[in-house]
């Protein structure tokens, strides 16, 4: 073949603002208390999902100390309330457990903030009626989310209602993996022409993806408009403001 492609570096990047299992407009259906709620939602997730979840309570109750435990918590926390999701990366970083490990234990809080902040609920009331997403040792650990969740509602609610808004019209980014490559032309056993590249796949909440490459011009130009875009975003975010 007349080109090669080397890769020398791979990224993907999870962009998604909320987490997977938000059941939004569904549960205006569901009539009943919010321990109704609770395990009327929860009676329909997969029996894979939910052994993984009590297989992300358990790594954080046996793999990560209490201090680091809480620590991690309040990040994801902050995170969600700035509209980011919490990465698998931001657990394995800062603990001794596997990427595996860290997957699980941010699928368990996403589906404790599903639950914490979408049900009015108090947090003695979230952690009984939870309770099949958890095993009996792993209690502490997960009260002591709940009560991070409940005591950030009100935040974690208003980024919740500006996502929908915003994915409300077109379909919203939910993922970019960007891998760097070095595209070379040869002629004969010779090297004639090298350039750099980036392949970007794209993908979003429905079921579009857009998969293209971008020069290092493509780039430069890409991330200033970002800038530009970002500086009018915090404006906008002023206004807003004003107007609640």
């Amino acid at each position: 073949a007349e080109d090669g492609i080397r890769g020398y570096d791979v990224t993907g990047v999870q962009t998604c603002a909320l987490p997977i299992w938000l059941w939004g407009s569904d549960m205006a259906k569901i009539v009943g208390d919010a321990g109704t709620l609770i395990e009327s939602r929860l009676a329909d997730l997969p029996p894979r999902v939910v052994a993984d979840a009590k297989a992300g309570f358990s790594v954080s109750s046996k793999k990560i100390s209490a201090d680091r435990r809480r620590e991690l918590f309040l990040k994801f926390t902050d995170e969600l309330a700035q509209g980011r999701n919490p990465q698998p990366s931001d657990v394995a970083d800062v603990t001794d457990i596997t990427v595996r490990d860290a997957n699980l234990v941010v699928l368990a809080f996403s589906l404790l903030f599903g639950i914490s902040v979408e049900i009015d609920a108090s947090a003695s009331e979230v952690l009984q009626h939870s309770a099949s997403l958890y095993e009996p040792e792993d209690v502490e650990t997960v009260r002591d989310l709940i009560e991070v969740l409940t005591a950030h509602r009100k935040d974690l609610k208003r980024t919740l209602g500006e996502a929908r808004l915003a994915g409300a019209v077109v379909p919203s980014l939910s993922e970019i993996s960007l891998v760097v490559d070095l595209r070379v032309r040869f002629e004969g056993n010779d090297v004639a022409v090298t350039v750099p590249i980036v392949l970007a796949n794209i993908e979003t909440d429905s079921d579009s993806r857009l998969l293209l490459q971008l020069t290092e011009a493509d780039v430069s130009d890409l991330i200033g408009r970002l800038e530009e875009a970002k500086s009018r975003l915090a404006l906008l975010r002023l206004k807003a403001k004003a107007l609640t």
